[in-house]
C-alpha cells in the first residue's frame, strides 16, 4: 500500500513540474538555511563544554563602590584566588589568568605571540587541555617553566622533543618547556598558545585586592550550592575592609558566573576575546524558524491550490471506496517525498553556502558536526514534523471533497471557500518579509552611523606597536628618526589604545582628596592629542617641562603636577571648558592642576555614553602610536619598517591600524548585521516564489473570464491590473501588520547604543515599495502572459 503511496506521489510531483519545483526549491533553501544557522548556534551554544568541570567552574567578577561610584570589572586582584580558596570550603581550587602579548625568542629567530597566558598550576586540574607529554601534577608549580600547545612546538622546535628545553620570553629570561598540550579548539574563549608559570610574574609575590588585572576562576565542590556561596561574598569582603581600605557606605564584593554563561550571558564580557549575546541567538533561531514557515506556507498554498486538479481522481477512488484516511495518508507520503528530497538538497546546498557562512561569522564551522545518530535522529524528526504541519491541511481538504461533485469538474468552485486561509497566509509571508527589510535597513544605517560617526579623534592611518622597556629606553631616538620621515606625521605613545581607556584612578574636585571618586584615566606621552587628531576645548597641551615634572612629583609631594581632562568631566562638576582650566584639584590622591580641556571623544564603545577622563603625562606607555601621512601606504609601512628594526633588534616589526581594533569592538553587530541582510533576501525570494506560484495557479485558472473581457475589448494593461490587485491588496494589508512590530523591534534593539540613529518614516516606506516591487516583478511574469494570451485559445478550454 505504501509502495503505491509512494508511486502515486512521484506521478504527481512529475505532472505538476512547476509547482513541484517551486515547493522543492522554497523548501531546499529554508532546510540549508536552518542547518546553517542551527549549525552556528550550536556552535555557540556549546561554547566552552569542552571542558569535563564545566558545570562546576565559575568565574569572579569584582564590583566596588567608591564615592557613590559603582564600578564592575570581570577582573581581580591577585589575592581573591587564593583567599576564597583558603577561606570558603565550597571551593575546591581557583585559578588565576592573564592573557598578554611576549615577544619570543629561540636561536636567531623573534617573534611576537599574541596568545601567552599567565597561569596557576591548578590550571590544567580546573580546565581540560589534554597534555600530549608532561607531568600534570607538577606543571606550572615553579617560576619560569611554560607549557606550549602542539602547534606552538611545532613551530619552535620542530617535530623534536621540547621537553626540558627552553624559549626565551621577553628580553631576559629563559623558561623552561615543561609540558606540551593539545592545541585548544575554536569553541573555548581560553586559548593560550603559551602557558607560563604565574609565579614568574613579579606581582604574584605580594597579595593585594586591587591592582585588577587578572581573570579568576573557581572550581567547587560537587553539589554546592552557587546562591548560598554568593550570599556570604558580602560579609567576608566587610570583614576584610582594613585591607581593602573600604569605609563608610563604600563597598568591594565580588559576583560569580557560571563558566557556562560566560560566553553568551555574562554581565560583564569580554574576557581574553570578544564575547557573544544570547540575545542574537534568539534572533536567528527565529530567523531561521520564519524562513522554514514560508517555505511551508509556499507548499500549503500550491498544494491546496493544485488540489482542485485532481478532483477527479480522487472522486474515482471515492467511488471505488477508499476511505479519507487512505486519502490523508496518500497525500501526507507525497509530503514526505518531497520533505527527504528537500533534506537531501538542503544538506548539498548548506554543504556549498558553509564557505560563505563561516567567513560571515568568523568561524570554523563543519557540517560533520550533524552527522551522530543522536543529531541526524533530530532533524529526520523535525523533518517528519514539518512534512506532516505543512502536508497536514492540504491532505483534509483532499479528503473532505465530495466524489459526486469531483467526478462533475464541480469542485473547484467549492474549493474556493477556504480563500481566507490563503491569503492570510499570503499576508504572513510578506509581512516576515517586510519586517526583515526594516530590521535589515536599520541595522545597516545603525552599522554605518558607528562606523562613520565623529568619535573626536581620527583613527585612520594610525598603527599601534608594542612597547616594552627596551623600547621605552629607545623611544625619544626613535620617535626623532620617525618624525624625520616624510611619510610620517606625529609619533606619540601611551598606556591604552584611544579607542579603549581601561585605567582606573580617582579623582576629585576638592585638592585635599576628601571627595575622590573612580576616574578613567589615560598615562599618555608628548604629542598624543596631535597624533590622535584630538582638539583643546580651552587651555594648553602637555609640553617636556609637565612630563619632567609629573615624574618629579610622584617623589615629591609639594610638586604640583599637571593634568587634562576631558568637558564631561569638567561638566560633571559645573564648570564650562575656560572655567576648568587653572582649577587646582586631586588626583590619584595628589594636588593636580588642569592645564586643558580636551573635547569630548569616544574612548569605548558606543554602547556607552561618553565618561569623564583624565589624561596625564607619562612615558611608560605599552604601544607606540604613529600616524602615517596621506600617500602611498605601503611606502609608508616600509619606512617605519626600516627605522624600527634599525632601533629596535629585540622587537620584530609588528603592527595593527587603530581602526581594525575599532572595528572589533563591534564585530558581533557587524556579523549579525551582515547574516540579516542575507536571510532577509532569502525571506522576500521565497515569498516572492509563493507568490509566483500561487498567481500562477490562479491565472491559469481564470483564463476563460480573461478570454470573455479580452473579447469585450478590455485592454492588457487592464486585466493585468486585475489580476494582481488582490495580491497587491494582501500585500499592503502586510505593510499595515509589518511597520508597527518593526517599530517596536528595532527600538528596542537600538536601545543597547548609547548613541544611535532614529527609527525613520522613509525606512517604513522604502520598505514598502521594495515589497510592492518585487511582488509586481514576480506577478508580471505570469499576468502579462496571460493577459495577452490569445482569447481564441482561452475560451477553447471549455
Amino acid at each position: 500500500m505504501y509502495k503505491h503511496y509512494f508511486t502515486l506521489a512521484i506521478r504527481h510531483l512529475q505532472k505538476h513540474r512547476l509547482f513541484s519545483g517551486i515547493k522543492i526549491i522554497g523548501l531546499t533553501i529554508a532546510t540549508a538555511s536552518c542547518l546553517l544557522i542551527g549549525l552556528y548556534i550550536l556552535h555557540e551554544l556549546n561554547y566552552d563544554s569542552m571542558h569535563e568541570n564545566a558545570g562546576r567552574i565559575i568565574k569572579a567578577n569584582m564590583e566596588y563602590r567608591f564615592a557613590g561610584e559603582t564600578v564592575m570589572a570581570n577582573v581581580c586582584g591577585n589575592k581573591a584566588a587564593p583567599a576564597f580558596t583558603r577561606d570558603f570550603p565550597e571551593i575546591e581550587s581557583g585559578v588565576r589568568l592573564m592573557k598578554y602579548s611576549e615577544i619570543i625568542k629561540t636561536g636567531d629567530q623573534i617573534f611576537e605571540e599574541e596568545n601567552l597566558f599567565y597561569g596557576d598550576s591548578t590550571f590544567f586540574s580546573i580546565f581540560s587541555f589534554p597534555l600530549i607529554s608532561g607531568d600534570q601534577s607538577h606543571l606550572l608549580d615553579q617560576p619560569y617553566e611554560v607549557v606550549l600547545s602542539e602547534s606552538t612546538a611545532r613551530k619552535y622546535f620542530g617535530n623534536g622533543n621540547p621537553l626540558g628545553k627552553f624559549l626565551r620570553i621577553g628580553t631576559s629570561q629563559d623558561y623552561k618547556v615543561t609540558g606540551v598540550m593539545k592545541d585548544p579548539p575554536e569553541d573555548t574563549h581560553i586559548k593560550p598558545d603559551l602557558l607560563v608559570s604565574f609565579t614568574s610574574l613579579n606581582s604574584s609575590k605580594n597579595e593585594t585586592w586591587w591592582n585588577a588585572n587578572y581573570a579568576t576562576y573557581f572550581l567547587l565542590y560537587p553539589g554546592v550550592d552557587l546562591q548560598a556561596l554568593q550570599a556570604k561574598i558580602p560579609d567576608y569582603m566587610r570583614a576584610h575592609s582594613k585591607e581593602t581600605g573600604i569605609t563608610g557606605d563604600d563597598y568591594m564584593t565580588f559576583y560569580f558566573e557560571k563558566f557556562s554563561d560566560l560566553h553568551l550571558r555574562s554581565q560583564v564580557p569580554g574576557n581574553f576575546e570578544p564575547a557573544g549575546n544570547i540575545k542574537y541567538i534568539y534572533i536567528l533561531a527565529v530567523v531561521g524558524l520564519l524562513i522554514l514557515i514560508i517555505a511551508c506556507i509556499t507548499y500549503i498554498n500550491l498544494t491546496t491550490a493544485t488540489s482542485t486538479e485532481r478532483s477527479r481522481e480522487i472522486g474515482v477512488q471515492k467511488v471505488m471506496g477508499v476511505s479519507k484516511s487512505h486519502l490523508i495518508a496518500q497525500n501526507l507520503m507525497e509530503s514526505g517525498v518531497i520533505m527527504l528530497i528537500t533534506i537531501v538538497l538542503g544538506f548539498v546546498l548548506a554543504r556549498f553556502a558553509l564557505p560563505f557562512f563561516n567567513q560571515l561569522f568568523d568561524r570554523s564551522l563543519v557540517l560533520n558536526n550533524f552527522y551522530t545518530m543522536d543529531k541526524m535522529s533530530i532533524i529526520l524528526v523535525i523533518a517528519a514534523s514539518v512534512a506532516l504541519l505543512s502536508g497536514i491541511y492540504p491532505a483534509f481538504v483532499i479528503a473532505r471533497y465530495d466524489p459526486i461533485s469531483a467526478l462533475k469538474g464541480t469542485q473547484q468552485n467549492q474549493g474556493r471557500k477556504p480563500q481566507w486561509l490563503k491569503k492570510s497566509l499570503i499576508v504572513f509571508q510578506f509581512s516576515v518579509s517586510i519586517i526583515l527589510t526594516i530590521s535589515a535597513l536599520t541595522l545597516y544605517r545603525q552599522m554605518q552611523y558607528v562606523k562613520n560617526k565623529n568619535l573626536g579623534f581620527t583613527k585612520d592611518l594610525v598603527i599601534s606597536l608594542p612597547a616594552d622597556r627596551t623600547i621605552r629606553q629607545e623611544y625619544d631616538a626613535l620617535k626623532t628618526q620617525l618624525v624625520s620621515l616624510p611619510e610620517v606625521s606625529s609619533v606619540t605613545n601611551s598606556y591604552d589604545s584611544p579607542v579603549q581607556i581601561r585605567g582606573g584612578y580617582t579623582v576629585g574636585q576638592n585638592p585635599s582628596g576628601d571627595d575622590q571618586r573612580p576616574v578613567t584615566a589615560l598615562p599618555a606621552g608628548l604629542d598624543f592629542l596631535q597624533t590622535m587628531s584630538i582638539d583643546l576645548a580651552a587651555g594648553q597641551d602637555f609640553n617636556l617641562a609637565d612630563m619632567e615634572n609629573y615624574e618629579k612629583a610622584s617623589d615629591d609631594s609639594t610638586i604640583i603636577s599637571r593634568i587634562l581632562i576631558n568637558e564631561a568631566l569638567a561638566n560633571a562638576w559645573g564648570w564650562n571648558d575656560q572655567e576648568a582650566v587653572g582649577q587646582m584639584i586631586s588626583f590619584n590622591g595628589k594636588r593636580s592642576l588642569v592645564k586643558g580641556v580636551v573635547q569630548n571623544f569616544h574612548f569605548a564603545s558606543l554602547h556607552q555614553p561618553i565618561e569623564p577622563l583624565v589624561i596625564f603625562p607619562q612615558n611608560w606607555g605599552r604601544q607606540v602610536l604613529i600616524r602615517l601621512s596621506d600617500g602611498d601606504l605601503q611606502q609608508a609601512l616600509d619606512k617605519v619598517k626600516e627605522t624600527w628594526s634599525s632601533l629596535i633588534t629585540h622587537r620584530p616589526f609588528s603592527y595593527h591600524f587603530i581602526d581594525e581594533e575599532f572595528a572589533k569592538m563591534y564585530r558581533f553587530e557587524n556579523q549579525n548585521a551582515q547574516v540579516t541582510y542575507v536571510f532577509t533576501w532569502l525571506a522576500i525570494f521565497l515569498a516572492c516564489l509563493g507568490l509566483f506560484g500561487v498567481a500562477s495557479f490562479g491565472f491559469a485558472q481564470r483564463t476563460k473570464e480573461i478570454g470573455i473581457r479580452k473579447v469585450l475589448g478590455s485592454s492588457v494593461s487592464g486585466i493585468f491590473g486585475l489580476l494582481a490587485r488582490e495580491y497587491v491588496v494582501l500585500i499592503g494589508i502586510a505593510l499595515l501588520i509589518a511597520v508597527p512590530l518593526a517599530w517596536m523591534a528595532m527600538n528596542q534593539w537600538l536601545e543597547q547604543f548609547a548613541y544611535r540613529i532614529n527609527v525613520q518614516w522613509w525606512m517604513f516606506v522604502l520598505a514598502g515599495l521594495l515589497a510592492f516591487i518585487i511582488a509586481g516583478i514576480t506577478l508580471s511574469f505570469q499576468g502579462i502572459k496571460a493577459a495577452m494570451m490569445n482569447p481564441v485559445e482561452s475560451l477553447k478550454q471549455d
